[in-house]
Formats: structure tokens, sequence, C-alpha cells
């Protein structure tokens, strides 16, 4: 299972990058500079002391900021009335609900999802907490990395994180679960981020065979 995770550049909407600014600077990405640094100087000069893969580290960094943004965002009414007006959350009753969103090519806009129901604000805490538990399994996460190298001072406002899971063990089916029902889902703003399901494109070479396959079945037939 392979998701991205992007970094969306501030300017893209003054108000996601004003609510993704509830607690310190809305980017992330410096923060995980810093942590991948700080890793690997450590790697380096103890290796003893690293008990923990970089990517386990960086996942469980970048989902305890979340926790916290969210929680900071539970106690700022102007922050939630952002996410309201935005069209990221609804509101109903006392409960805030989190939108979710999709690309529409017709318009070539971002659009609430026609086919998934908003989800509640309690619910998303509860699997970001599940989240955290499950990816300290032994085994679970393959790979949690951006593609191309971070920066102390980031040339590009926007970086995209791709991140795999095992596909074996019930750990990895709940941690899995987790990432498709938080997937496009609007709650990531807080963090300037999008959480999706990897673009798998296929290859030149891949076509290729593929045409080929194709070619021997119209000979055979």
């Amino acid at each position: 299972m392979s998701l991205d995770v992007s970094h969306i550049p501030g300017e893209y909407n003054k108000d996601a990058d004003m609510l993704s600014r509830i607690e310190g600077d809305g980017c992330i990405l410096k923060a995980l500079f810093k942590i991948a640094k700080a890793w690997k100087d450590k790697r380096d000069q103890d290796p003893p002391q690293v008990n923990a893969p970089l990517r386990m580290i960086m996942l469980e960094a970048l989902l305890t900021e979340m926790k916290n943004r969210l929680k900071l965002l539970s106690e700022n009414a102007e922050a939630q009335e952002m996410a309201i007006k935005n069209q990221w959350a609804i509101r109903q009753g006392d409960c805030l609900y989190w939108q979710f969103q999709s690309w529409d090519p017709a318009t070539a806009k971002v659009i609430i999802h026609p086919k998934r129901e908003p989800i509640l604000m309690d619910k998303v805490v509860e699997r970001i907490d599940e989240a955290l538990i499950l990816c300290r399994s032994e085994g679970l996460l393959h790979r949690f990395h951006a593609t191309r190298p971070l920066s102390e001072e980031p040339k590009s406002p926007q970086a995209v994180f791709l991140l795999q899971v095992s596909l074996r063990g019930e750990a990895a089916d709940n941690f899995h679960g987790i990432l498709m029902t938080l997937s496009e889902c609007a709650v990531w703003r807080v963090m300037n981020i999008r959480l999706r399901p990897e673009r798998l494109q296929r290859s030149q070479l891949v076509k290729q065979i593929e045409a080929f396959l194709q070619s021997l079945c119209f000979v055979c037939n």
C-alpha cells in the first residue's frame, strides 16, 4: 500500500495557511529536516543510540504534530469557523465534521467528494491515536520519505512524501484502513498537507510488454 503526503505551499490559500499556523510555523518541512538531521548525526556518532528507523521517527513526529494541532483547533472557535467557511468542515449541533475532497477535471477545481460522508472530528482524533500506536509495529512501515532531499531552507514550498505499508499482518491491515479512512480528508489542511493514494504510472517498458502480450494473444486467436 502506497500513499503520498503532499505539503501544500502556504501561498496556495491564505486561509489554509492561517489555519495551519495555529501553532508556530505552518510548514512541517523544516521540522522534518531537523528530525532527519538529528537522527543521522546520532547514527554516525553513536550508532547504539539509534533504536528506531528514520521513517518511523518521522511519521510518528508528523502524526504527533497533527494530533497537537487538532487539539488546539478544538479550542479555537475562529479556526473552526475558518474551516467551515472554506467548506473543509461542517457543524452539526455541537460537533465538527470534516469533509472529503476530490479533484474535478471538468472545472479544474477541488470539490467536496460526491460519495464520501463527512467524518466526525472525534473519530479523526481516535484514528490518529491508533495510527501513532500502530506505526511503531515492527515491519509495518516499509518507507516514508520525501521524493527529493529535504533541506534546512526548502527551495520549494511543496514536497511529496511516499508512504508504503506492509501487506501482511493485522497491524498492517488496521494501519492501512486508517490511512484509507483519512485519505483525501480536508482535516489535513491544519498542517497544509494532503493525504491521498499514490498515483501509480506505468513505465514505458511495462506498456511495451503489455502491447507485446496483447499481440501474442491476437496471434493465438
